[in-house]
């Protein structure tokens, strides 16, 4: 039996021949399906945020935090990397990893070195006219005109107190957490060990990431290479050759400064290149591409900007691979970035640096529009300094402990032995490391949101009904600032809540 589809209505026809094996030829339509759902011209509005989310979650003292990607993952993409690169040459390391700096980021860095001034500043100012509430005995804060009244104390002497807090006057550090690490003058240094946990000057973590990045800070010196390092062994390094590369001093730059472009003529070049876009069709001989062949140099030094040249030049200055990720153009940013360092070419780089005031030069808001401003300024420092320092962490490597709040900025945490957390005996004191997330270098400390900074306090009883948020935001929120929406799905704006306790027990 044979069937066909075809467009004419049903028919059957049926032909016996004797002697023979019947055949029957059937043919028959399908009719075509037809959709069950109306049409319209309604759209589907999709957020890129979640409605409601959970808390983030409290680790004890007691318990390691997990990896940021679990080990098994991290296996799993060790044996396909090894997989894929099996009989192919090995590729030279990039920048950070080569001893250079990953010049795009360094405008990231100021940015969000500055954001940490502003963010400072702007806090004191807003502290005096919002009142912040830290608890004695342990970590915990609250922001609005009294203490919450929840059982939540987990400092000394709590079960006398019944978990509840003592509320005092917060500061700055109580708001903004400051996490401290070990400044490194040489990233790519041996690992700092047990007997020098004392000479090294510790400062924040934040500031020792921007420096690593390319934040050159006079007090603060730290080793800057202008040529990648030659590895000679597994963790064994050694610097490059620089006699032939002009000095610092003689193109205007301080010894512990280092120019992203030792030449005019590159930023020249470049700028030429990204004006001036070729096609494909067009030979390689009359507007070549940047990184296809060297570009024009001044005379005291040539770069090769071949991403896999591995033949070296006659005064090879590996420029990142960075710059030619987004070949043949670079992006806007870096065009703006290449147009201001024409514009400046003795310092391309640099930006001014915020000071930070101290509490006595800083005077409270008068008014309310002044508040207002502050507020929605204080917002956008705390977007600029997470999101800034986000993009620097995916390149420059940063450690964090597993069960102590340690941080370390480096390819590979120290080996001090002053982890004091739970059975840390059976460590012999040593640390934990794993690849650090952004709330172990900027912990955004999650406070309870007071829906109504004018009505009712909160109540124990309805605790469930509150949502919270970072100290930050829920300060610029009582300050007049709008909710940033990134916000709102740990706060439970959506949620009503119950004007006593009777009808809290009629929610289902």
């Amino acid at each position: 039996m044979a069937a066909t589809l075809l467009p004419h209505p049903l028919t059957f026809s049926k032909r016996q021949h004797f002697g023979k094996d019947l055949n029957n030829s059937l043919t028959f339509r399908v009719p075509a399906p037809r959709s069950t759902q109306p049409k319209t011209n309604a759209f589907t509005l999709r957020a890129s945020l979640p409605q409601n989310a959970d808390f983030p979650r409290y680790y004890s003292k007691k318990e390691k935090r997990p990896f940021p990607v679990p080990v098994l993952e991290l296996r799993r993409a060790a044996r396909a990397r090894a997989k894929s690169m099996r009989g192919k040459p090995r590729k030279p390391p990039s920048a950070p990893r080569n001893g250079l700096l990953v010049w795009r980021l360094i405008p990231v860095a100021y940015d969000v070195l500055n954001a940490r001034t502003t963010l400072i500043n702007n806090l004191r100012k807003l502290m005096k006219v919002v009142p912040v509430h830290a608890c004695g005995y342990c970590t915990e804060i609250h922001v609005g005109p009294v203490g919450h009244p929840f059982k939540s104390c987990r400092g000394p002497r709590c079960e006398a107190r019944k978990g509840l807090h003592e509320w005092t006057s917060a500061n700055i550090d109580d708001v903004f957490v400051p996490v401290e690490a070990y400044h490194l003058f040489d990233r790519l240094g041996k690992r700092i060990t047990h007997e020098e946990r004392f000479s090294i000057r510790r400062i924040r973590a934040i500031v020792e990431l921007c420096i690593q990045a390319g934040v050159d800070l006079p007090d603060l010196p730290t080793k800057r290479r202008r040529k990648p390092v030659i590895r000679i062994g597994k963790n064994e390094i050694i610097d490059a050759n620089e006699d032939d590369l002009p000095d610092l001093q003689e193109i205007g730059h301080e010894p512990n400064q280092m120019p992203i472009f030792a030449g005019y003529d590159l930023l020249e070049s470049s700028l030429e290149t990204l004006q001036n876009p070729v096609s494909d069709e067009e030979p390689l001989e009359k507007s070549p591409k940047l990184g296809s062949v060297p570009l024009p140099m001044p005379s005291f030094a040539n770069y090769d900007l071949s991403k896999r040249a591995l033949e070296p030049t006659e005064n090879p200055i590996l420029v990142d691979d960075n710059l030619l990720d987004e070949s043949p153009m670079l992006a806007e940013d870096d065009e703006k970035l290449l147009k201001s360092s024409v514009e400046n070419p003795s310092e391309p780089h640099r930006k001014p640096i915020l000071p930070e005031l101290p509490n006595s030069k800083l005077h409270a808001p008068s008014t309310s529009e002044e508040t207002l401003e502050i507020a929605y300024e204080t917002l956008e420092a705390w977007d600029t300094l997470r999101k800034g320092a986000n993009k620097l962490m995916k390149k420059y490597a940063v450690r964090a402990c597993g069960y102590c709040p340690e941080v370390h900025v480096g390819p590979s945490g120290h080996r001090a032995q002053n982890c004091g957390a739970y059975k840390h005996q059976q460590r012999n004191g040593q640390h934990g490391w794993q690849a650090a997330i952004l709330d172990d270098l900027i912990p955004p400390r999650y406070v309870w949101h007071v829906p109504d900074v004018c009505g009712p306090p909160l109540q124990r009883e309805l605790k469930s009904f509150y949502g919270q948020a970072p100290a930050v935001v829920e300060i610029c929120v009582q300050a007049g600032a709008e909710i940033p929406e990134e916000y709102k799905a740990t706060m439970r704006l959506d949620i009503g809540i119950p004007s006593n306790l009777r009808e809290a027990e009629m929610v289902v």
